[in-house]
């Protein structure tokens, strides 16, 4: 059961990276200049998982000191962005449970306030993950897609739900756009993380389906 469900599999695109040896060979890996360590493998061709790398590019660089004494150097770049799934994989859940109310450190459950949620996300490619969620309450139920881009330019994150009430005939929408990225990774006091945000949503319980935008930009170390 343990195999069959391998819980410890890593399902993220963006972490493996691929090296050929014609011979025994100690590598040394670096990710954006930083050191991790040295590998000592035989010949052969070696997939190298579960790179720590940083959201947006990365820089990786293998030293190669073969047995021979001959040397050689190998350079990659790769976005990153822990939302993606690889190519084929997918990730889903699903939830459900009543509203509970805590009275003298006893818990009291309302059987007619329950809620469900769910959500399936798959890898369409390594760089391209789609997804749709939904969450149902008896006094409302939201239900949304999600998309998510992984360039060598940066992470881009689509979301679009709608949302309506037992009470309301009409449905509220939500649209948003982030971006992400890293800037200099490289830099020894570390990295500079950018992020864009906008959105455009309706909410007709307070603006009587006005179309609200809103922008927001954080720059952070």
């Amino acid at each position: 059961m343990w195999g069959s469900l391998q819980p410890t599999r890593n399902i993220q695109s963006g972490s493996t990276q691929t090296i050929i040896l014609n011979e025994t060979a100690n590598v040394a890996v670096f990710v954006n200049d930083i050191f991790l360590g040295d590998i000592r493998l035989p010949p052969g061709r070696y997939n190298i998982d579960d790179l720590p790398l940083t959201q947006g590019a990365n820089e990786i660089r293998f030293n190669i000191t073969y047995q021979s004494g001959r040397t050689e150097t190998l350079f990659y770049s790769q976005f990153y962005n822990d939302r993606l799934l690889k190519q084929g994989f997918d990730d889903f859940g699903f939830y459900a449970g009543l509203i509970s109310q805590v009275d003298d450190r006893k818990y009291s459950y309302d059987t007619e306030q329950y809620v469900i949620q769910s959500f399936y996300d798959y890898g369409i490619t390594d760089n391209l993950t789609a997804g749709v969620n939904s969450a149902y309450h008896p006094l409302g139920y939201i239900g949304g897609l999600t998309t998510v881009l992984g360039t060598s330019w940066g992470n881009f994150s689509l979301r679009s739900s709608f949302l309506g009430y037992d009470d309301q005939e009409e449905l509220g929408y939500v649209n948003s756009l982030d971006y992400s990225n890293s800037l200099f990774s490289g830099l020894d006091n570390g990295s500079i993380n950018l992020r864009l945000s906008g959105e455009a949503f309706t909410d007709y319980r307070q603006r009587h389906g006005e179309l609200v935008r809103r922008f927001v930009l954080v720059i952070e170390q």
